[in-house]
């Protein structure tokens, strides 16, 4: 099912978010650590900017990495907030006696007719509603997990 592949994408984003996070925090805690090497003369002068203009970069470029994904992950949100205002308006204004060409055409990716006499309708818009509808669902359940967690441990 289409849905489910990106609903997994938009999950695969988030994972890899959270990865490039764990990594940025990694850089930066080598870069806290650099300070004391310096003050305890682990480490000369020259070594410490060189490492720690090393590691600064790595961060940076993990930050860039981070808002990459992020955006697209908006950008999934965007296409299916407006998907879905699209179909509502659609679906106040229009009452259809007969489909049009120009209707089906801008409601229906795809049509599939098989010779077992079964019909597979492919419609836009249907994939970024589905991937709201499930990441909606999903920020829902983490959050109950995290009150249920808050409220074991208090």
């Amino acid at each position: 099912m289409r849905y489910e592949t990106n609903f997994e994408a938009v999950a695969r984003y988030d994972k890899e978010i959270e990865r490039l996070k764990k990594e940025q925090d990694k850089y930066y805690s080598l870069c806290s650590g650099l300070y004391e090497d310096l003050r305890e003369g682990v480490v000369t002068k020259e070594e410490f900017e060189r490492l720690h203009s090393g590691f600064t970069q790595k961060g940076k470029g993990l930050e860039a990495a981070m808002q990459k994904q992020e955006q697209l992950i908006k950008s999934m949100f965007k296409k299916g907030v407006l998907s879905a205002g699209r179909l509502k308006t659609f679906q106040d204004c229009v009452e259809l006696r007969e489909i049009d060409r120009h209707t089906l055409s801008s409601l229906i990716r795809r049509i599939y007719v098989y010779e077992n006499k079964q019909i597979v309708i492919d419609f836009y818009f249907m994939d970024e509603f589905r991937i709201m509808e499930g990441l909606g669902r999903k920020i829902l359940e983490d959050r109950e997990e995290e009150k249920r967690k808050a409220g074991r441990s208090a």
